[in-house]
């Protein structure tokens, strides 16, 4: 493949937030529009923040976990989110969304639920599935704090680790809020030669951000790949409006590799 043919364009989508009585139509809706705005800026891919498609929801801590589960995706694409699907179809344009997913019961019979981020690619195609590694917060109620980030509770590990897909013409890796803050994330995916992550998150503007991005910018060049970095706006402190920014996409020119034994080599 020439060097030509290996540019991709990515928009980095950020959205303002999203409250309770939002409905999932309303925000698709937002989805669709900054996909025309990505289309408009000749993006081949645009990617969404960590729980797209609600409110972020682990803020309120509920007794009986089933009154969440509105909040949670049982496929994808559903009904609601088809749309999105046909629109990026029509555009030729993919995207990478992050969502609650609700599981349908395993051989146990046990339902999961994940902190999970897919890959689309042009056409409209689910290229890859990511289930989120690392869990912050708490996971039982603790009243005492301003707010609950009770993400223990909803959501539970992947188990699956991280994986590299080959999407847009390249290997591509996804990653999710807390695992951008963790050496083995990038080490997994730079063994397998990725070359562009992908990362949608929602961490509170309270939290201090500069030893995170130091983080991340010397990970990217230790493993000589690039990414994505995409918030969204919980909506305690921000603007309503949602707006296709740069936001932090961190580049790195990518050196060459090649495999020698069980060793990776740069060149």
């Amino acid at each position: 493949m020439s060097q030509q043919n290996r540019v991709v364009v990515v928009g980095a989508a950020q959205l303002g937030p999203i409250q309770k009585a939002d409905s999932r139509a309303s925000v698709v809706e937002r989805l669709i529009s900054l996909l025309r705005q990505a289309k408009e800026r000749s993006c081949d891919l645009v990617v969404f923040p960590e729980l797209a498609l609600t409110t972020f929801f682990p803020r309120w801590f509920v007794d009986d976990i089933s009154e969440a589960d509105h909040w949670y995706e049982k496929s994808m694409p559903s009904p609601e989110t088809q749309p999105l699907f046909d629109e990026a179809k029509k555009l030729g344009i993919g995207f990478s969304l992050g969502y609650a997913e609700l599981t349908e019961p395993d051989d146990k019979g046990v339902v999961h639920r994940f902190n999970t981020q897919i890959l689309v690619e042009r056409d409209g195609s689910v290229v890859a599935k990511y289930h989120k590694v690392h869990i912050p917060g708490h996971e039982h109620h603790e009243p005492n704090r301003p707010f609950q980030h009770a993400e223990r509770y909803y959501f539970e590990p992947g188990p699956e680790g991280f994986g590299v897909w080959a999407a847009f013409g390249g290997l591509f890796g996804m990653m999710i809020c807390n695992d951008r803050r963790w050496p083995e994330s990038y080490r997994e995916m730079g063994l397998q030669g990725v070359e562009m992550i992908l990362c949608g998150y929602n961490t509170p503007i309270l939290m201090c951000q500069t030893p995170v991005k130091i983080f991340c910018k010397a990970s990217i060049i230790r493993w000589s790949c690039n990414q994505v970095l995409i918030k969204m706006e919980p909506g305690l402190w921000a603007s309503p409006k949602a707006a296709l920014k740069k936001a932090s996409i961190l580049w790195v020119k990518r050196a060459s590799w090649h495999r020698a034994g069980r060793s990776w080599l740069r060149r």
